[in-house]
C-alpha cells in the first residue's frame, strides 16, 4: 500500500468521523448527558471508550490493508 493510498485512507475516515459526531442522535445525547451529569470520571471513560474503539479498528484495518 502507498503513502498516498494511507493518506487517502486517514483523510476519509476523519472526513466520516466529523459527519458522524455532527450528525448523530447519539453523540448528542451522550453529550447532553454527561454535562448535565458533572461527573468527570464518566466522562473520561466515555471518551476513552469511544477512542480506544477506534484507534483498535484503524490498527486491525492498516494489518489487513497492509
Amino acid at each position: 500500500m502507498t503513502t498516498s493510498a494511507v493518506l487517502k485512507l486517514i483523510g476519509t475516515g476523519i472526513g466520516l468521523g466529523i459527519v458522524h459526531v455532527l450528525t448523530g442522535p447519539d453523540h448528542l445525547s451522550a453529550i447532553a448527558t454527561l454535562s448535565a451529569s458533572n461527573n468527570s470520571f464518566t466522562s473520561f471513560f466515555w471518551v476513552y471508550d469511544g477512542e480506544s474503539g477506534i484507534a483498535l479498528d484503524f490498527c486491525w484495518l492498516v494489518g489487513f490493508l497492509s
